[in-house]
Protein backbone atom coordinates (compact mmCIF):
# COMPACT_ATOMS: atom_id res chain seq x y z
CA UNK A 1 0.00 0.00 0.00
CA UNK A 2 1.23 3.35 -0.98
CA UNK A 3 2.10 5.75 1.65
CA UNK A 4 0.41 9.34 0.82
CA UNK A 5 3.62 11.85 0.85
CA UNK A 6 0.98 14.39 1.48
CA UNK A 7 -1.02 12.62 4.91
CA UNK A 8 -1.50 15.44 7.33
CA UNK A 9 -0.50 18.28 5.54
CA UNK A 10 -3.44 21.25 6.20
CA UNK A 11 -4.78 23.57 3.34
CA UNK A 12 -5.75 27.29 3.60
CA UNK A 13 -8.88 26.45 3.58
CA UNK A 14 -8.56 23.85 6.56
CA UNK A 15 -6.39 26.34 8.56
CA UNK A 16 -9.10 29.18 7.98
CA UNK A 17 -11.65 26.86 9.20
CA UNK A 18 -9.53 26.03 12.65
CA UNK A 19 -9.03 29.20 13.19
CA UNK A 20 -12.56 30.09 12.94
CA UNK A 21 -13.60 27.31 15.15
CA UNK A 22 -11.45 28.77 17.53
CA UNK A 23 -13.26 32.13 17.30
CA UNK A 24 -10.76 33.90 15.03
CA UNK A 25 -11.46 35.37 11.73
CA UNK A 26 -8.21 35.39 9.38
CA UNK A 27 -7.81 35.36 5.54
CA UNK A 28 -5.61 34.09 3.12
CA UNK A 29 -3.10 37.32 2.98
CA UNK A 30 -2.64 36.81 6.80
CA UNK A 31 -1.74 33.48 6.30
CA UNK A 32 1.06 34.77 3.68
CA UNK A 33 2.01 37.45 5.72
CA UNK A 34 2.56 35.29 8.62
CA UNK A 35 4.67 32.23 6.79
CA UNK A 36 6.76 35.19 4.85
CA UNK A 37 7.73 36.44 8.55
CA UNK A 38 8.64 33.11 9.51
CA UNK A 39 5.69 32.85 11.89
CA UNK A 40 3.87 29.77 10.66
CA UNK A 41 5.71 27.12 8.42
CA UNK A 42 6.19 27.73 4.87
CA UNK A 43 3.66 26.00 2.69
CA UNK A 44 4.46 23.89 -0.47
CA UNK A 45 2.45 23.94 -3.81
CA UNK A 46 0.94 20.30 -4.13
CA UNK A 47 -0.23 19.56 -8.13
CA UNK A 48 -2.88 16.37 -8.14
CA UNK A 49 -3.52 14.90 -11.30
CA UNK A 50 -7.08 15.26 -13.10
CA UNK A 51 -7.08 18.92 -11.25
CA UNK A 52 -6.34 22.28 -12.64
CA UNK A 53 -3.76 24.44 -11.10
CA UNK A 54 -2.46 24.03 -7.89
CA UNK A 55 -2.86 23.96 -4.30
CA UNK A 56 -0.94 25.49 -1.78
CA UNK A 57 -0.88 23.33 1.81
CA UNK A 58 1.00 23.34 4.93
CA UNK A 59 2.90 21.15 7.06
CA UNK A 60 1.46 18.65 9.82
CA UNK A 61 1.32 20.93 12.92
CA UNK A 62 0.48 24.08 11.38
CA UNK A 63 -2.91 24.87 12.57
CA UNK A 64 -1.46 24.68 16.31
CA UNK A 65 0.76 27.04 15.96
CA UNK A 66 -1.33 28.87 13.95
CA UNK A 67 -3.78 29.00 17.13
CA UNK A 68 -0.85 30.31 18.61
CA UNK A 69 -0.22 33.12 16.78
CA UNK A 70 -3.81 34.42 16.68
CA UNK A 71 -3.48 34.60 20.57
CA UNK A 72 -0.26 36.62 20.42
CA UNK A 73 -1.75 38.69 18.01
CA UNK A 74 -4.52 39.37 19.93
CA UNK A 75 -3.22 42.53 21.04
CA UNK A 76 -2.22 43.97 17.79
CA UNK A 77 1.63 43.65 18.99
CA UNK A 78 4.25 44.15 16.54
CA UNK A 79 5.43 41.10 14.53
CA UNK A 80 8.86 41.06 16.08
CA UNK A 81 7.66 40.16 19.74
CA UNK A 82 5.30 37.52 18.90
CA UNK A 83 7.99 35.95 16.75
CA UNK A 84 10.10 36.35 20.08
CA UNK A 85 7.01 34.80 21.93
CA UNK A 86 6.79 31.85 19.65
CA UNK A 87 10.28 31.27 20.23
CA UNK A 88 10.34 31.58 23.82
CA UNK A 89 7.54 28.89 24.20
CA UNK A 90 9.74 26.68 21.88
CA UNK A 91 8.50 26.94 18.73
CA UNK A 92 11.39 27.04 15.69
CA UNK A 93 12.26 30.63 14.33
CA UNK A 94 15.09 31.75 12.37
CA UNK A 95 18.17 31.78 14.91
CA UNK A 96 19.33 34.76 12.86
CA UNK A 97 16.01 36.82 13.45
CA UNK A 98 16.43 35.75 17.72
CA UNK A 99 19.58 37.11 17.62
CA UNK A 100 18.61 40.25 15.94
CA UNK A 101 15.68 41.10 18.65
CA UNK A 102 17.84 39.82 21.17
CA UNK A 103 20.78 42.40 20.28
CA UNK A 104 17.72 45.60 19.93
CA UNK A 105 16.47 44.61 23.44
CA UNK A 106 20.35 44.27 24.85
CA UNK A 107 21.24 48.04 23.63
CA UNK A 108 18.23 49.17 25.61
CA UNK A 109 19.09 47.50 28.08
CA UNK A 110 22.67 49.08 28.20
CA UNK A 111 21.36 52.10 27.51
CA UNK A 112 19.31 52.29 30.53
CA UNK A 113 22.38 51.07 32.38
CA UNK A 114 24.40 54.09 30.78
CA UNK A 115 21.60 56.31 31.93
CA UNK A 116 21.60 55.20 35.35
CA UNK A 117 25.38 54.92 35.91
CA UNK A 118 25.55 58.88 34.26
CA UNK A 119 22.96 60.04 36.66
CA UNK A 120 25.02 58.36 40.28
CA UNK A 121 27.83 59.74 38.93
CA UNK A 122 26.98 63.17 37.90
CA UNK A 123 27.21 64.12 41.84
CA UNK A 124 29.95 63.58 43.98
CA UNK A 125 27.31 64.12 46.65
CA UNK A 126 25.80 60.94 47.19
CA UNK A 127 22.31 61.45 48.63
CA UNK A 128 22.10 63.61 45.63
CA UNK A 129 22.75 60.91 43.49
CA UNK A 130 20.55 58.94 45.46
CA UNK A 131 17.52 60.75 45.32
CA UNK A 132 18.07 60.94 41.53
CA UNK A 133 18.66 57.18 40.82
CA UNK A 134 15.34 56.84 43.08
CA UNK A 135 13.48 58.68 40.82
CA UNK A 136 14.73 56.87 37.85
CA UNK A 137 13.48 53.76 39.48
CA UNK A 138 9.72 55.41 40.88
CA UNK A 139 9.68 56.74 36.60
CA UNK A 140 9.95 52.85 35.63
CA UNK A 141 6.45 50.49 36.10
CA UNK A 142 8.34 47.47 36.22
CA UNK A 143 10.73 48.13 38.75
CA UNK A 144 8.47 51.03 41.21
CA UNK A 145 6.32 48.61 42.22
CA UNK A 146 8.38 46.03 43.61
CA UNK A 147 10.87 48.53 44.98
CA UNK A 148 7.57 50.46 47.01
CA UNK A 149 7.06 47.38 48.38
CA UNK A 150 10.47 46.63 49.91
CA UNK A 151 10.37 50.25 51.18
CA UNK A 152 6.95 50.07 52.69
CA UNK A 153 8.45 46.23 54.19
CA UNK A 154 11.78 47.88 55.41
CA UNK A 155 10.33 50.87 56.74
CA UNK A 156 8.73 49.07 59.39
CA UNK A 157 11.62 48.93 61.38
CA UNK A 158 14.02 51.80 60.25
CA UNK A 159 13.43 54.25 57.46
CA UNK A 160 17.53 54.70 57.27
CA UNK A 161 17.14 50.47 56.26
CA UNK A 162 15.61 51.76 53.09
CA UNK A 163 18.52 53.86 52.44
CA UNK A 164 20.71 51.75 53.19
CA UNK A 165 19.23 49.06 50.67
CA UNK A 166 19.57 51.69 48.04
CA UNK A 167 22.90 52.55 48.56
CA UNK A 168 23.40 48.61 47.90
CA UNK A 169 21.43 48.66 44.57
CA UNK A 170 23.74 51.58 43.47
CA UNK A 171 26.67 50.15 44.47
CA UNK A 172 25.90 47.11 42.26
CA UNK A 173 24.60 49.21 39.36
CA UNK A 174 28.19 50.83 39.50
CA UNK A 175 29.83 47.49 39.50
CA UNK A 176 31.00 47.14 43.11
CA UNK A 177 31.75 43.66 43.81
CA UNK A 178 32.32 44.23 47.57
CA UNK A 179 30.62 41.52 49.52
CA UNK A 180 27.77 42.22 51.84
CA UNK A 181 28.76 42.70 55.45
CA UNK A 182 26.30 40.91 57.90
CA UNK A 183 24.31 43.89 58.55
CA UNK A 184 23.88 44.48 55.16
CA UNK A 185 22.40 40.78 53.62
CA UNK A 186 20.26 40.85 56.52
CA UNK A 187 18.46 43.71 55.20
CA UNK A 188 18.23 42.24 51.62
CA UNK A 189 17.34 39.10 52.97
CA UNK A 190 14.23 40.90 54.94
CA UNK A 191 13.74 43.13 51.65
CA UNK A 192 13.28 39.73 50.36
CA UNK A 193 11.56 38.10 53.13
CA UNK A 194 14.00 35.12 53.15
CA UNK A 195 14.41 36.29 56.79
CA UNK A 196 11.09 34.97 57.75
CA UNK A 197 11.22 31.46 55.26
CA UNK A 198 14.31 30.43 57.73
CA UNK A 199 11.89 30.98 60.87
CA UNK A 200 9.37 28.61 59.23
CA UNK A 201 11.39 24.91 59.72
CA UNK A 202 10.20 22.46 56.68
CA UNK A 203 10.82 18.97 56.03
CA UNK A 204 13.42 18.85 53.42
CA UNK A 205 14.03 22.12 52.91
CA UNK A 206 17.77 22.40 54.25
CA UNK A 207 19.91 22.91 51.00
CA UNK A 208 17.49 26.43 49.92
CA UNK A 209 16.40 28.28 53.32
CA UNK A 210 19.49 28.85 54.68
CA UNK A 211 21.35 30.83 51.75
CA UNK A 212 21.58 34.45 52.16
CA UNK A 213 20.24 36.95 49.18
CA UNK A 214 23.02 38.70 49.66
CA UNK A 215 25.31 35.67 48.90
CA UNK A 216 24.64 36.54 45.29
CA UNK A 217 24.91 40.32 45.18
CA UNK A 218 28.66 40.28 44.34
CA UNK A 219 27.80 38.35 40.96
CA UNK A 220 25.51 41.11 40.48
CA UNK A 221 27.73 43.62 40.25
CA UNK A 222 29.48 42.02 38.07
CA UNK A 223 27.02 41.11 35.77
CA UNK A 224 25.95 44.98 35.60
CA UNK A 225 29.53 45.79 35.01
CA UNK A 226 29.46 44.89 31.07
CA UNK A 227 27.17 45.20 28.46
CA UNK A 228 24.28 43.20 27.65
CA UNK A 229 25.77 43.02 24.04
CA UNK A 230 28.17 41.94 24.69
CA UNK A 231 27.27 38.92 26.57
CA UNK A 232 25.05 38.29 23.68
CA UNK A 233 28.21 38.10 21.22
CA UNK A 234 29.76 35.30 22.92
CA UNK A 235 26.97 32.87 22.93
CA UNK A 236 26.24 30.56 20.02
CA UNK A 237 23.14 29.77 19.17
CA UNK A 238 22.87 26.08 21.22
CA UNK A 239 24.01 28.27 24.11
CA UNK A 240 21.07 30.77 23.56
CA UNK A 241 18.54 27.86 23.34
CA UNK A 242 19.59 26.51 26.13
CA UNK A 243 19.57 29.57 28.64
CA UNK A 244 15.96 30.15 27.09
CA UNK A 245 15.20 26.47 28.43
CA UNK A 246 16.41 26.93 31.83
CA UNK A 247 15.33 30.40 32.36
CA UNK A 248 11.82 29.61 31.36
CA UNK A 249 11.61 26.52 33.51
CA UNK A 250 12.73 28.59 36.27
CA UNK A 251 9.91 31.49 35.91
CA UNK A 252 7.74 27.81 35.85
CA UNK A 253 8.70 26.93 39.00
CA UNK A 254 9.13 30.16 41.05
CA UNK A 255 6.05 31.20 39.69
CA UNK A 256 3.99 27.89 40.40
CA UNK A 257 5.59 26.68 43.49
CA UNK A 258 4.68 30.42 44.94
CA UNK A 259 1.33 30.13 43.91
CA UNK A 260 1.49 27.25 46.32
CA UNK A 261 3.53 28.38 49.57
CA UNK A 262 1.00 31.69 49.10
CA UNK A 263 -2.08 29.44 49.37
CA UNK A 264 -0.02 27.78 52.61
CA UNK A 265 1.42 30.35 54.46
CA UNK A 266 -0.49 33.50 52.92
CA UNK A 267 0.68 36.62 50.59
CA UNK A 268 4.44 36.40 51.62
CA UNK A 269 4.74 32.68 51.08
CA UNK A 270 8.34 32.26 52.72
CA UNK A 271 9.65 34.59 50.66
CA UNK A 272 8.14 32.70 47.16
CA UNK A 273 5.29 34.73 46.84
CA UNK A 274 7.06 38.16 46.04
CA UNK A 275 9.20 36.17 43.89
CA UNK A 276 6.18 34.55 41.95
CA UNK A 277 4.66 37.92 41.91
CA UNK A 278 7.35 39.66 40.46
CA UNK A 279 8.20 36.73 37.69
CA UNK A 280 4.77 36.92 36.50
CA UNK A 281 5.40 40.26 35.10
CA UNK A 282 8.23 38.58 33.22
CA UNK A 283 5.82 36.13 31.87
CA UNK A 284 4.16 39.17 30.21
CA UNK A 285 7.11 40.91 28.83
CA UNK A 286 9.38 40.15 25.88
CA UNK A 287 12.01 42.02 27.31
CA UNK A 288 11.87 40.59 30.79
CA UNK A 289 12.23 37.35 28.82
CA UNK A 290 15.32 38.84 27.09
CA UNK A 291 16.81 39.41 30.48
CA UNK A 292 16.13 36.51 32.57
CA UNK A 293 17.90 34.27 29.52
CA UNK A 294 21.06 36.51 29.54
CA UNK A 295 21.01 36.87 33.72
CA UNK A 296 21.05 32.29 33.37
CA UNK A 297 23.14 32.18 30.73
CA UNK A 298 25.70 34.70 32.90
CA UNK A 299 24.24 32.79 35.98
CA UNK A 300 25.72 29.63 35.10
CA UNK A 301 29.04 30.59 33.38
CA UNK A 302 29.78 31.68 37.42
CA UNK A 303 32.01 29.96 39.39
CA UNK A 304 30.20 30.95 42.68
CA UNK A 305 26.55 30.51 41.65
CA UNK A 306 27.08 28.11 38.38
CA UNK A 307 26.86 24.88 40.33
CA UNK A 308 24.38 25.93 42.25
CA UNK A 309 21.88 26.23 39.87
CA UNK A 310 22.97 22.86 38.24
CA UNK A 311 22.08 21.59 41.27
CA UNK A 312 18.59 23.19 41.66
CA UNK A 313 17.59 22.28 37.88
CA UNK A 314 16.55 18.92 38.65
CA UNK A 315 14.16 19.91 41.16
CA UNK A 316 12.80 22.02 38.76
CA UNK A 317 12.45 19.74 36.12
CA UNK A 318 10.79 17.41 38.58
CA UNK A 319 8.45 20.13 40.12
CA UNK A 320 7.37 21.01 36.63
CA UNK A 321 6.49 17.76 35.22
CA UNK A 322 5.72 16.17 38.22
CA UNK A 323 4.70 17.61 41.49
CA UNK A 324 2.63 20.81 39.91
CA UNK A 325 0.78 18.73 37.88
CA UNK A 326 0.20 16.42 40.89
CA UNK A 327 -0.75 19.57 42.98
CA UNK A 328 -3.28 20.66 40.09
CA UNK A 329 -5.00 17.65 40.14
CA UNK A 330 -5.36 17.20 44.12
CA UNK A 331 -7.30 20.73 44.07
CA UNK A 332 -9.33 19.41 41.25
CA UNK A 333 -10.59 16.68 42.91
CA UNK A 334 -11.72 18.80 45.89
CA UNK A 335 -13.21 20.91 43.37
CA UNK A 336 -15.31 17.77 42.54
CA UNK A 337 -15.59 16.06 45.89
CA UNK A 338 -16.81 18.32 48.89
CA UNK A 339 -15.97 15.02 50.78
CA UNK A 340 -11.94 15.77 50.06
CA UNK A 341 -11.78 19.25 50.99
CA UNK A 342 -11.39 18.55 54.65
CA UNK A 343 -8.59 16.83 53.54
CA UNK A 344 -6.76 19.37 51.49
CA UNK A 345 -6.25 22.44 53.94
CA UNK A 346 -3.56 24.48 54.59
CA UNK A 347 -3.34 23.97 57.89
CA UNK A 348 -3.16 20.08 57.31
CA UNK A 349 -0.25 20.58 54.74
CA UNK A 350 1.41 23.10 56.44
CA UNK A 351 1.93 20.50 59.51
CA UNK A 352 3.23 17.94 56.62
CA UNK A 353 5.26 20.74 55.59
CA UNK A 354 7.08 21.23 58.73
CA UNK A 355 8.71 17.87 59.85
CA UNK A 356 8.68 13.90 58.85
CA UNK A 357 6.24 13.08 61.36
CA UNK A 358 3.42 15.57 59.92
CA UNK A 359 4.17 14.45 56.61
CA UNK A 360 4.09 10.76 57.69
CA UNK A 361 0.37 11.65 59.60
CA UNK A 362 -0.57 13.38 56.13
CA UNK A 363 0.14 10.44 53.98
CA UNK A 364 -1.70 8.12 55.99
CA UNK A 365 -4.43 9.76 56.52
CA UNK A 366 -5.12 10.39 52.58
CA UNK A 367 -4.16 7.12 52.38
CA UNK A 368 -6.65 6.05 54.68
CA UNK A 369 -9.42 8.21 52.72
CA UNK A 370 -8.48 7.11 49.61
CA UNK A 371 -9.21 3.65 50.55
CA UNK A 372 -12.50 4.30 51.98
CA UNK A 373 -13.65 6.88 49.22
CA UNK A 374 -12.40 4.55 46.33
CA UNK A 375 -15.35 4.90 44.34
CA UNK A 376 -16.04 7.97 44.74
CA UNK A 377 -12.35 8.93 43.38
CA UNK A 378 -12.43 6.62 41.00
CA UNK A 379 -15.36 8.13 38.91
CA UNK A 380 -14.43 10.91 39.17
CA UNK A 381 -10.60 10.41 37.37
CA UNK A 382 -12.76 8.02 35.20
CA UNK A 383 -14.94 10.86 33.62
CA UNK A 384 -11.98 13.49 33.17
CA UNK A 385 -8.77 11.76 31.36
CA UNK A 386 -7.86 15.68 30.14
CA UNK A 387 -7.03 16.11 34.10
CA UNK A 388 -5.78 12.22 34.82
CA UNK A 389 -3.79 10.77 32.17
CA UNK A 390 -4.40 6.88 31.76
CA UNK A 391 -1.45 5.55 32.78
CA UNK A 392 -1.35 7.30 36.30
CA UNK A 393 -4.08 5.14 38.22
CA UNK A 394 -2.88 6.30 42.13
CA UNK A 395 -4.33 9.64 43.85
CA UNK A 396 -0.63 11.54 44.24
CA UNK A 397 -0.25 11.75 47.99
CA UNK A 398 1.11 15.30 48.31
CA UNK A 399 3.23 17.44 45.88
CA UNK A 400 7.14 16.68 45.37
CA UNK A 401 9.23 19.74 47.08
Amino acid sequence: MAIDPWDGWESADDLIAYAASAGFDITRTQLVRWHKAGLIPRPKTRYQPGRRGAETIYPPGTSAVLLEVCLLQLPRQPLEVTRWRLWWSDNEQDMADIRRILGEFCTEFDKTFATMRKLLRSNKRLPSSKWTFRGYLNRSPELAAPLGTIRRRLNWGSRQEFERFVDLLLGAVLGDETPLSDNDAEIFDRALRFDQARRVPLHGSTDWMPMSAGSAFPWMARFASEPLRDKLDRLSDEELIAARDEARDFITWAISFGEIMQWLFGRWGLGFGFLARALQRVVADAKSQAFMLLVFQAAKHDPELGEGLETLRPTFDEWNTTGYPNWKRLMFLADQLPSIRPMLTPERFRAAFKSPRGNEANEADIRAFRKVHAAEIDAVIAAHPEVFPPKEEELPVEPST
